[in-house]
């Protein structure tokens, strides 16, 4: 089952949200340590990973759109 780019960015902006909670509590509980680091660094990924699928669903509905209009020509 194929997933369109649009869930898989959301599910990543989730988890980029819910790994940034998490800093947040290890923050507030034992302060910065290397975990809370490593917490903030797979938030950032997630959310560059969710960026990038969201833009690829953008380049994806712009290629079916000419593709559309070529074939309407």
């Amino acid at each position: 089952m194929r997933f369109s780019p649009l869930t898989i960015s959301i599910i990543y902006f989730s988890m980029g949200t819910l790994f940034i909670m998490l800093a947040i509590r290890s923050v507030n509980m034992s302060g910065w340590d290397v975990w809370t680091i490593l917490l903030m660094g797979f938030a950032a990924f997630d959310y560059f990973l969710a960026i990038r699928y969201f833009q690829l669903r953008k380049i994806i509905k712009k290629m079916q759109q000419s593709n559309n209009e070529n074939d309407n020509k």
